[in-house]
């Protein structure tokens, strides 16, 4: 999907070079990085901050709505339709952060630059968000229309209309969220707010806010005396009441202490609420310090060239139990098993009650969820890399939480005089 996404970006980037925008226009390279440059994602034209595109099918309609440049007639139909990025005329970007997630909001105001006046074309949004993104929200204006997205109930899908506008979105590796907008005249200039949460990234004491919002050349109007405007807003709220420290060379975000912090939040509910149970969060950040015991890795590189051959399948559960039974009898440490798989298994449940066991006892395509239940009984982390380009980044992203300190065995007495208790648990 994130190959097609990018060559259909490709493809309307040249077919937009048919439009005239006027004697004296400025005018935007649209070539790739250098080659010294590329990397595998700044190779591909998959969008790096929330974008706008026209939906293409027919080649005739692109043209500069305001002053037509009356091109010889282009034949044919574009299947599957490519996508023209619209040029953006202002963006701000709002980040409310609250202990370990990030509500970010982006408004901008994209134009229909490349749709002659009279036609009219689909739009796509796309959406590129940070770690475990979550789209809440996206509302549309234009001069005569206006949308705004719902969420849509497993009852609801039954009506054929919702259930067909529902396919409109799509996820792109995974943490790019695309939808479309309905027939958009050219010269249209569409207000767009979106809405997303994200997870703070935390390591060493230290909260890392990373949000998409770097933009490429071409989506800057043609226009001379260009006014770029940009604005970003973060207000955080760690509720801890400890010191902030801030760097602006990238935006980066950062809670800086050497000491475990911990607190609590009560929340009543409100009159009109059918539950009126109390809620509560209870947080704690473990600080900066950290011992760690790494094992020795010898002749570990040529004792795996030597004798591991891969021969098509997947056993898991062997591996597993003895590296389970060489970390049995730690008590000074904290072991940490690394689980790495490109395969489906079938005992996915004998192997997730061979892990329940062991801590009680002592103390086609991969299967994302038994991964990830697989972590959650291990009390551990879960990622995944949904291609080839990305393996090097979520590993790193792995093992750095790997390497943070972790706190372990919580309790928490109180909680025993409850009569009934509703609680989820969250780890960063």
């Amino acid at each position: 999907m994130a190959a097609e996404f990018s060559k259909a970006v490709e493809l309307g980037l040249k077919l937009s070079k048919r439009i005239y925008y006027g004697k004296g226009a400025p005018t935007v390279s649209l070539a790739p990085p250098r080659k010294a440059e590329m990397t595998a994602e700044t190779e591909s034209y998959l969008p790096t901050a929330v974008m706008v595109y026209a939906e293409i099918n027919e080649p005739g309609v692109v043209d500069n709505p305001d002053v037509p440049s009356y091109q010889p007639y282009v034949h044919g139909r574009c299947d599957p339709p490519v996508l023209i990025p619209l040029h953006m005329h202002g963006v701000s970007v709002e980040v409310d952060c609250y202990l370990d997630t990030a509500f970010v909001t982006v408004s901008g105001a994209w134009r229909v630059h490349c749709v002659a006046a009279s036609r009219s074309c689909y739009c796509r949004i796309a959406v590129p968000m940070g770690e475990q993104g979550s789209v809440l929200g996206v509302e549309v204006e234009s001069p005569f229309k206006s949308y705004s997205t719902q969420l849509i109930s497993l009852e609801a899908t039954e009506d054929a209309a919702k259930a067909a506008s529902s396919k409109d979105g799509f996820l792109i590796k995974g943490q790019i969220y695309t939808l479309r907008v309905p027939q958009v005249d050219g010269g249209t200039m569409l207000s767009i707010k979106v809405s997303w949460s994200q997870k703070l990234l935390y390591q060493d004491g230290q909260f890392c806010l990373d949000v998409p919002f770097t933009f490429p050349s071409y989506v800057l109007p043609m226009l001379k005396n260009l006014v770029k405007k940009e604005k970003i807003l973060v207000n955080v709220n760690s509720g801890t009441g400890n010191e902030l420290l801030f760097e602006s060379a990238s935006h980066p975000l950062q809670i800086s202490s050497s000491e475990i912090v911990g607190g609590l939040l009560l929340q009543s509910p409100s009159l009109d609420d059918y539950d009126q149970r109390e809620m509560f969060c209870f947080y704690l950040y473990p600080g900066k310090w950290i011992s760690t015991k790494q094992l020795r890795r010898g002749k570990v590189s040529e004792w795996i060239q030597t004798n591991f051959i891969a021969e098509g399948g997947t056993n898991i559960s062997a591996p597993l139990d003895q590296a389970i039974n060489m970390f049995s009898k730690t008590v000074d440490a904290l072991p940490i098993i690394f689980l790495i798989t490109d395969g489906a298994v079938e005992d996915e449940k004998d192997i997730c009650d061979a892990m329940r066991g062991h801590l009680m006892k002592e103390g086609s395509y991969c299967n994302h969820y038994f991964l990830q239940m697989l972590a959650q009984i291990g009390r551990g982390y879960y990622d995944a890399a949904f291609d080839i380009g990305s393996i090097n980044s979520r590993m790193g992203g792995l093992i750095s939480k790997a390497s943070s300190v972790v706190l372990a065995d919580i309790t928490i007495d109180a909680l025993k005089h409850l009569d009934s208790l509703e609680y989820s648990l969250f780890i960063n």
